[in-house]
């Protein structure tokens, strides 16, 4: 579960976010998960969406790589109306990479590679939630480039500690 990204979107605008209370909502949701687990009740198949959270698949990870959280070229291809190739769907308006007609533009596949690496190696190696982290392309697209975007990552430091109480306790109840 996860709030409408701020990038991008007059979204919250017009409605109204309250993180305090998000977070409230999604603390009762989780011990009601937590419950099932104990009393070996069946799983609602949404209860397994909700458990499914990018950060427990991070744990996992031995070594570090600048793609963390990108997709490769080779994961997906998002074809605009225009017939366009993109990253994906979230970044559609970014980063084209060639289009039905002519094919893949592989000189641009890797200019955005590079791009990308570069920004990560710059601002993300040397971070110590490198290996959590979740980051993709669209964090860090800007108008035909890459830059830093400080709130996003401010944003994922906030929130790892929460979601690494929550799978310790999944994984204290036998569940991971």
């Amino acid at each position: 579960m996860s709030p409408v990204s701020e990038r991008d979107t007059d979204y919250y605008q017009d409605y109204q976010y309250d993180v305090t209370q998000a977070k409230r909502e999604t603390d009762k949701i989780f011990k009601v998960i937590i419950n099932k687990i104990e009393n070996q009740e069946k799983f609602a198949s949404i209860d397994n969406e909700i458990l499914r959270d990018p950060l427990y698949y991070s744990i996992f990870r031995r070594k570090f790589t600048s793609l963390f959280g990108a997709c490769f070229f080779n994961a997906k291809v998002y074809v605009d109306v225009d017939g366009r190739f993109h990253i994906c769907h979230l970044m559609n308006d970014k980063f084209s990479y060639g289009n039905i007609d002519e094919g893949l533009n592989f000189k641009k596949m890797q200019n955005i590679l590079e791009n990308y690496i570069a920004l990560n190696k710059k601002y993300c190696l040397e971070c110590n939630l490198k290996f959590l982290c979740e980051r993709c392309y669209v964090q860090f697209a800007k108008a035909g480039k890459f830059e830093m975007d400080r709130k996003f990552c401010r944003a994922i430091k906030r929130s790892i500690i929460p979601r690494l109480k929550r799978y310790i306790q999944l994984k204290e109840k036998g569940f991971m």
